[in-house]
């Protein structure tokens, strides 16, 4: 299985290649893994994984920069129908759009927008990183156990959409890498 990790000059490229390791490792899968930004190694692939970090507008922009490769990641989710897995500013971006710093079109494969948070408590802080303890108030088949370790993967913007943008560190790992394979 050949997975590229998508390079437009954004996220920790390097641990999320780590991390793809230890995945596959647990499964007993083996896979090889590009960093990569040419659009010939990701229409090759089997799947990608579109990092980000830093502002929407910011990743954005990075992948329309890199000549081919907005449209080849295009062709790979919406010809070639194979598995794409965002991270972070990178999921974001398949949303119609994001509004920080100013408007900006994203892939559009999610319909909806992405925003600030809007706080009305000035005790909490934005961007909030890290890992929380969450307390589930009311039942979901996504949650196994009352609390989760939780890792907020959308810092400073999130999509408004009816789809919870939090995923549990240990179903991070188990199910959402592992997907890949």
């Amino acid at each position: 299985m050949y997975v590229s990790i998508v390079d437009y000059g954004t996220g920790n490229l390097n641990s999320v290649s780590k991390a793809l390791e230890v995945a596959a490792t647990k499964v007993n899968k083996k896979i090889n893994i590009k960093i990569s930004n040419k659009p010939k190694d990701i229409l090759d692939s089997d799947k990608i994984i579109l990092p980000g970090q830093g502002s929407y507008r910011q990743c954005a922009l990075g992948v329309k920069n890199i000549s081919g490769l907005w449209d080849s990641i295009n062709e790979f989710v919406l010809i070639k129908k194979k598995p794409i897995f965002g991270i972070c500013v990178g999921m974001q971006l398949f949303s119609d759009q994001g509004f920080e710093e100013e408007v900006t079109k994203g892939f559009g494969w999610i319909k909806g927008s992405v925003k600030k948070i809007k706080l009305n408590n000035k005790d909490l802080k934005l961007p909030h990183m890290g890992w929380n303890e969450v307390n589930v108030v009311k039942k979901n088949d996504l949650f196994l156990l009352k609390t989760y370790l939780i890792f907020i993967l959308f810092t400073v913007m999130h999509l408004k959409l009816r789809i919870l943008m939090m995923l549990s560190a240990r179903q991070i790992m188990k199910n959402q890498l592992l997907l890949l394979f």
